[in-house]
């Protein structure tokens, strides 16, 4: 019933350490003072040491520094792991209510009575925070708490915080009253104040409508659009919507990246400059555009209940039995309701003025009385938006023409004085005789003869040059080109071959191919050239290379 007995010879050897491989000394034996990391190597069979490189390796563990490795790679000690009990306090208060309240009381240090009494201060510095005062109006107790709670009758010591915070709260009268005039109070200032600035705002939209280039501008936009209407029932228009200024934008010509926009700018801008300032001058409105203005009358009209209700409630608290707190809050409260009845009397003046100049901006512009700002401000911002990309994309342009022009003189100049140079050690460059333009073919130009008499290349490479006559449809031939100091433009199928023919370039004009920043177009001998580089930068360095031989 014990079991099967090992074999003959196998308990003994059950109770020996591991064998030794045949041959090979006992390990010395190491005992560290604390438990160390494990490595956990593969170790080899006895069999497989005898027959490798381990049967003759020294045994070095007497040479290993066995302190210090115990100092680093031991084992930390398991903390004990202490468990907190729960707290056994009786709990109230729901649980998700509980631990947002507890979340609350972590921030806020301040006993109930601290809060109490500075839920009855006016002064910024001597009030409660703002988002103190947001906190408790969500947690303040309702009916059922003070139920709750005023039927608790244990001792309040037995409860946990949260609810020894809300027991106390229950206790505090007119705590709904504090907290709405509080939040009242603190938010009434800022509200009038960014109210103002809305209305001052909007009057000065209502005033850039009256700028004298809008007006200019949309006596333009009528005649052109009477030019493109000329002849049809749409034609002869003596005035038109501002909810057709978008459709301006979206007419396009032949080329589909070409408005009317940018017939303003090419054409008429030029000789009425103040129109380009337009974006900027009537910035204000386009700001607005999104505000209705009418809306504006009717939120200072809240604002005013607001102050009323203010005043309603710190009377409520003075009617019976008042603390010398509450007196005192009563008399700054109305101290406060005198200070901005002022000032909510200057800012109605500003929505008087506003509503008026808005009239006659709508009359002026012959839009109906009802029209509201956001509908007509926000059709002129719209076009305002569209005119403003196409003059920073013209304007830009412009910018990058003068920087070519700007570089390719500077090329030029160094051109000249190189040749200057070249002409006083006596370098004189011979000149191809002939029209502009002559094609040399038959037999060819060498590319050693372009070199002759010191006619070196300025500039060389591959380029692509569009052939004609020899294929039934153009395409681009790769070939060598060498810009020479003679004023020719040889090509070759290859590096180092014979010139197949030249461009003579005196007098030609060449341009870069709007269509293909990577195109040279020129005319030349009743023939029009045109050569392709790799990319953009590389054929503005080939223009720039030529411009020295057109005059």
């Amino acid at each position: 019933m014990g079991g099967v007995p090992p074999p003959p010879g196998m308990a003994g050897m059950m109770m020996m350490g591991p064998s030794v491989p045949p041959g090979m000394p006992p390990r010395k034996v190491v005992k560290p003072k604390a438990k160390l990391r494990p490595y956990h190597w593969s170790k080899m069979t006895n069999l497989d040491v005898v027959t490798s490189l381990w049967r003759e390796a020294d045994d070095l563990l007497d040479k290993v520094d066995g302190p210090s490795l115990e100092d680093h790679f031991s084992m930390d000690k398991k903390k004990e792991v202490v468990i907190e009990k729960k707290d056994s306090k009786k709990l109230l208060m729901e649980s998700s209510k509980a631990r947002n309240v507890g979340i609350f009381l972590s921030g806020c240090k301040l006993s109930v009575q601290e809060i109490t009494r500075r839920l009855l201060e006016t002064d910024e510095n001597s009030c409660l925070p703002g988002d103190l005062i947001m906190a408790l109006k969500k947690f303040k107790p309702n009916d059922d708490d003070r139920e709750v709670y005023k039927g608790f009758k244990g001792s309040v010591s037995s409860l946990q915080d949260v609810d020894q915070f809300m027991y106390q709260l229950c206790k505090v009268p007119k705590l709904s009253q504090y907290i709405d005039m509080q939040l009242l109070l603190q938010d009434f200032p800022v509200q009038l104040e960014e109210m103002a600035s809305v209305i001052e705002r909007g009057l000065k939209a209502c005033k850039e409508i009256f700028t004298p280039a809008f007006k200019r501008l949309l006596e333009y936009v009528l005649a052109i659009g009477n030019y493109l209407n000329a002849g049809t029932a749409k034609g002869d228009c003596y005035g038109f919507k501002l909810s057709s200024l978008p459709q301006f934008c979206s007419i396009r010509g032949k080329d589909r990246n070409y408005t009317l926009v940018h017939f303003l700018f090419d054409r008429v801008m030029p000789v009425e400059p103040d129109m380009k300032k337009l974006p900027s001058t009537m910035k204000t409105l386009r700001e607005m555009a999104h505000m209705s203005l009418r809306s504006l009358p009717g939120e200072i009209e809240v604002m005013g209940k607001d102050l009323d209700k203010i005043v309603r409630n710190a009377e409520k608290l003075v009617e019976s039995d008042p603390s010398s707190a509450e007196k005192t809050f009563h008399r700054k409260v109305i101290q406060f309701s005198d200070t901005y009845r002022a000032k909510m009397a200057k800012v109605q003046t500003l929505v008087t003025e506003m509503n008026e100049t808005f009239s006659k901006a709508m009359a002026f512009l012959g839009e109906p009385s009802s029209v509201d700002s956001d509908e007509v401000f926000g059709h002129i911002n719209e076009f305002l938006t569209q005119l403003e990309r196409v003059i920073i994309d013209k304007e830009s342009e412009a910018e990058q023409e003068q920087r070519r022009a700007e570089k390719a003189k500077k090329l030029a100049e160094k051109r000249a004085e190189e040749e200057k140079a070249a002409a006083s050690r006596g370098e004189k460059a011979t000149t191809l005789r002939g029209k502009p333009g002559v094609t040399v073919g038959g037999g060819g130009v060498g590319a050693a003869s372009m070199r002759r008499g010191g006619n070196r290349p300025t500039r060389k490479g591959f380029l692509w040059k569009l052939s004609g006559g020899k294929h039934r449809t153009a395409k681009f031939d790769k070939r060598w080109f060498e810009l020479s100091t003679d004023g020719n433009l040889y090509y070759a199928k290859k590096e180092g071959a014979r010139a197949t023919g030249s461009i003579y370039l005196r007098g030609v004009n060449a341009e870069i191919d709007k269509s293909d920043p990577t195109q040279i177009s020129f005319l030349a001998a009743d023939r029009q050239w045109t050569i392709k580089a790799e990319t953009k930068e590389d054929a503005e360095a080939w223009l720039y290379s030529m411009t020295n031989y057109f005059q």
